[in-house]
């Protein structure tokens, strides 16, 4: 898949039309016109993908670091997406922004007068690898170059656990054409500041594409 990183203005990620997939579900809706693509990073040189809430390594959240090349009122968020095994669907996978610590999520939501930069799927709804997208309630408003992290987590219970049933968030991985202004890490323990990068890499990154408001 070729290289698509964009700024304000843009439009749908091709990617969306690419994979197929119709975005459903808990926490969804169709694209409206005044809507706009703050930022997409969809480089996926090879078929990677990172689990979460996988036993071998004990991690119930992956995490990925970003900066927006202008401000922008953003209203929810699309990653690349697929599921492996069988998850709870009663447990929804949560998608949310955070700050930054730095170097790792610092754990609190970004918010505004308007809502909260968080949003849930019910794995019932991710099936094949493709854009899923996580609606925010109202908008929230990112700042010009500030690391912001976007963390998606898993929390069914410990029998659901194993190394065979969880949600994949896919991946670049190469040197060449990484995403220069963010890093991927994995939650290795149940600490919500136990961030490791030993699992996805020094050149890993997360696919995602951010959603935002259309300014007229």
């Amino acid at each position: 898949m070729p290289s698509d990183v964009r700024g304000l203005g843009s439009r749908i990620p091709h990617y969306l039309v690419i994979f197929g997939v119709i975005i459903s579900g808990c926490g969804s809706q169709a694209e409206t016109s005044n809507e706009c693509v703050a930022l997409t990073f969809t480089t996926e040189t090879t078929k990677s993908e990172m689990p979460i809430v996988f036993t071998d390594y004990k991690g119930s959240s992956l995490a990925q670091s970003f900066k927006l090349p202008a401000s922008a009122d953003v209203s929810g968020v699309s990653l690349v997406l697929s599921k492996s095994g069988t998850v709870p669907d009663d447990v929804p996978v949560t998608l949310t922004i955070e700050g930054d610590e730095p170097g790792k999520p610092n754990g609190t939501v970004v918010t505004s007068a308007t809502g909260a930069a968080s949003g849930n799927l019910r794995p019932a709804n991710i099936s094949t690898p493709g854009a899923y997208r996580f609606n925010f309630t109202g908008y929230v408003t990112l700042d010009f170059n500030k690391t912001y992290w976007l963390r998606l987590t898993g929390a069914w219970g410990a029998s659901n656990k194993t190394d065979a049933n969880f949600i994949q968030w896919h991946a670049h991985d190469g040197v060449s054409g990484d995403y220069t202004d963010g890093r991927a890490l994995y939650q290795t323990t149940d600490d919500p500041l136990g961030w490791s990068s030993y699992l996805v890499g020094a050149y890993r990154d997360l696919l995602f594409t951010i959603h935002c408001r259309q300014v007229p």
